[in-house]
């Protein structure tokens, strides 16, 4: 025992101290052939790493979760694989370049995910990295500090496109499956690295300075491809030539996938979106991809070019992101959106500084909040104390000079030191390091704006009687309507008595503008119709706009029992955004009006009910859940997809279906229905049940 013990322990101290990290190690290049095998959701995967080291060692690891039937195929090196990594044990020697071959299988439960493979059409597999390791489906370095150059071929069944980081070099096509063949020139962090696999088609572009743009999207959403990536070479030109930068990548790919875990995420070279930013040209009035398109393709600069060394700069990514894609919005919305815009994260960050709950920038655990708008506001900031070309040169400077590297804000800030030739100190000290947001420098600086001027003026009269402001109501209502202001007055409005002749001669105003979002601030905000307001309330039905028909729909069911038939008639053939919820409070409507068609009733709750099943992204299973909560009409097969989704992998869909199924079950008849339904899920489902039902 004792000789065993010796000789273990100089293995049990390596692993010791390299369990985090691994200074000495240079990863120069990761070459993987995977083969993707979605129905059994597994890839098995021959991998070539090269890599220098700086001194010498007797072992190094890779990251690797839960990796099974790992085989080596070099000679002179041992190999142990655990439950997180797989070492490599030789005697290693500095300034030697080493090469390693492996094969292993990975069943991952988390990172890739393997999306309705019984449904061929709508079957996908896409990737996360970000926050949940490449390294569940790929061994590589978590640590965002290693950048390595990944070259990646993959295997998959030939039916589908295959889409990863870098150029495609080629493809072959065999009788199953298809093989494909990806390059990159750089290096980048692994948890950039992705790949997705569907049936795609795109269309190609090309921006100013001649870089391929990929616009991938399913087959069936080609009429929804101009209106969902509208103004993306307009957002591609303005950022390289705002940044000053050169893209660094050698293309650039958009790729929308169903139930993906956040609004979009900026793989190196290759950004990953959710479907539910999918639009027609009246959705894109309401809800587009712009922002997201600009915020991913600013982080090809700020997060991927350069990257943080911890989450203590974390805003070094998101702040400079959410910065440059406002920026990229002013040039194609207006002057006027941006500062709104501004306007409205000053007063979220100014409130919750004034409660307490403020934050640092370079606070570790921030939240949202902090790291994109409070990021967003240090540099419009520091853009206007500095000056536009003298900001524009330390960006570009302090690009060039960590590019492919990992920075901290005090890199930053020194290349912005150097280069303004002003001490920087003070901003440092109330816009990065302090809890509190600088709310008076915030409105002292948009106040220079004279758009913002006549806003401020006009949103302070808020508590004033009607009586003292009716005529700057009057003003900010009359053409030209300004969006902003129009929307201002009307919510003003909805504060007073709504059935004041005043107030409605004003509204009436409102109704009768050329502001689409005047118009659509009316149906928001004025739920109680006077009826003699209905006329003009009613035209709101027609707006090419789908926020506005959708609550104006409710509000006049709600008002105008006997008009009910009419509205819905009216809006029977509409779907709205692609979450469907005009859809869906239309069929919710249309059940709760019974003497609306009842010859339809069962053929309008089966619809409704199969909105919820899984083969629907989870923005329209959200959305047909909570009207059949509203109108209470619980099936028992949308309840068991109910259950069923309390343990998908997306965190807000499973929170928002586990909070609601602890509501449902306070209700004793439905608890007892839930109960019934547990016997036809899996174990998890059963655990989680338990907690409620017991």
């Amino acid at each position: 025992m004792k000789k065993i013990y010796l000789l273990l322990l100089p293995l049990f101290f390596t692993e010791l101290i390299y369990a985090q990290n691994q200074p000495h190690l240079d990863i120069k290049n990761i070459n993987a052939f995977l083969k993707i095998k979605p129905v059994k959701k597994q890839v098995v995967g021959e991998v070539e790493l090269q890599f220098m080291l700086n001194q010498a060692c007797d072992s190094i690891f890779l990251d690797a979760k839960n990796m099974e039937e790992v085989v080596l195929k070099t000679s002179k090196i041992s190999v142990k694989t655990t439950s997180e990594k797989i070492w490599f044990y030789n005697d290693f020697k500095a300034d030697s370049l080493y090469s390693i071959q492996f094969k292993y299988l990975a069943k991952p439960q988390q990172t890739l995910y393997f999306n309705n493979w019984d449904i061929p059409e709508k079957a996908q597999v896409f990737s996360q990295g970000q926050g949940k390791y490449t390294s569940h489906w790929l061994p590589s370095l978590d640590d965002m500090n290693d950048k390595i150059e990944f070259d990646l071929s993959f295997e998959a069944p030939r039916e589908y496109t295959l889409i990863s980081n870098g150029k495609l070099i080629s493809k072959s096509v065999f009788e199953k499956v298809s093989r494909w063949t990806y390059d990159m020139q750089k290096p980048m962090s692994s948890y950039l690295v992705m790949v997705a696999l569907g049936r795609f088609d795109f269309e190609k572009i090309q921006s100013k300075s001649g870089v391929p743009i990929y616009l991938y999207f399913a087959p069936r959403y080609h009429k929804l491809v101009e209106p969902t990536y509208r103004y993306t070479k307009e957002i591609f030109d303005f950022l390289e030539s705002s940044i000053g930068v050169a893209y660094p990548w050698q293309n650039y790919k958009q790729v929308p996938v169903k139930d993906f875990l956040y609004a979009g995420m900026e793989n190196t070279g290759a950004t990953v979106f959710s479907e539910q930013f999918l639009t027609d040209s009246i959705g894109f009035i309401d809800q587009n991809y712009v922002n997201v398109n600009a915020h991913e393709l600013a982080h090809q600069w700020f997060g991927n070019l350069i990257t943080e060394t911890s989450s203590t700069h974390h805003w070094l990514h998101e702040g400079f992101a959410t910065y440059y894609a406002l920026k990229a919005e002013r040039e194609i919305f207006g002057d006027n959106y941006f500062f709104y815009s501004m306007y409205q994260t000053a007063e979220r960050l100014s409130e919750a500084s004034e409660s307490g709950r403020g934050e640092a920038l370079l606070n570790t655990k921030a939240s949202s909040l902090t790291y994109y708008q409070k990021g967003a506001w240090a540099l419009f900031f520091l853009e206007n104390k500095l000056g536009e070309s003298v900001f524009k040169k330390i960006v570009k400077s302090f690009l060039e000079k960590y590019a492919y590297q990992n920075v901290r804000t005090e890199d930053f800030i020194k290349v912005a030191e150097e280069i303004s030739g002003k001490d920087l100190s003070g901003f440092e000290k109330k816009w990065l390091l302090a809890n509190t947001f600088p709310s008076y420098e915030a409105m002292r600086l948009l106040s220079t704006i004279e758009f913002m001027q006549k806003y401020l003026a006009l949103n302070a009269l808020r508590e004033l009687p009607l009586e003292q402001k009716v005529e700057d109501l009057k003003d900010a209502l009359s053409a030209p309507v300004n969006d902003y202001l129009g929307q201002e007055a009307v919510i003003q409005l909805s504060l007073e008595n709504i059935h004041s002749p005043v107030v409605v001669a004003l509204l009436k105003m409102a109704l009768k503008s050329e502001s689409l979002l005047v118009k659509q601030s009316v149906a928001l905000h004025i739920d109680k119709i006077p009826s003699t307001l209905k006329k003009e309330y009613e035209q709101l039905l027609h707006e090419k706009s789908y926020t506005t028909q959708e609550a104006a729909l409710l509000n006049l069911w709600i008002n105008f029992q006997s008009n009910r038939a009419n509205y819905l008639e009216l809006l029977k053939d509409k779907q709205g955004f692609y979450n469907k919820s005009l859809r869906h409070l239309w069929l919710g409507l249309h059940l709760a009006t019974p003497a609306y068609k009842p010859e339809n009733k069962t053929v309008i709750f089966q619809e409704l009910n199969q909105y919820t099943n899984a083969i629907y992204d989870i923005s329209i299973r959200r959305s047909a859940f909570s009207i059949i909560r509203q109108i209470n009409l619980w099936s028992d097969e949308s309840l068991l997809n109910l259950i069923k989704a309390t343990q998908h992998y997306n965190y807000r869909f499973y929170s928002f279906a586990r909070n609601m199924i602890k509501e449902l079950a306070k209700n004793g008849a439905l608890k007892k229905q839930i109960n019934a339904l547990s016997q036809q899920v899996e174990f998890r489902n059963k655990q989680f049940l338990k907690t409620i039902l017991d």
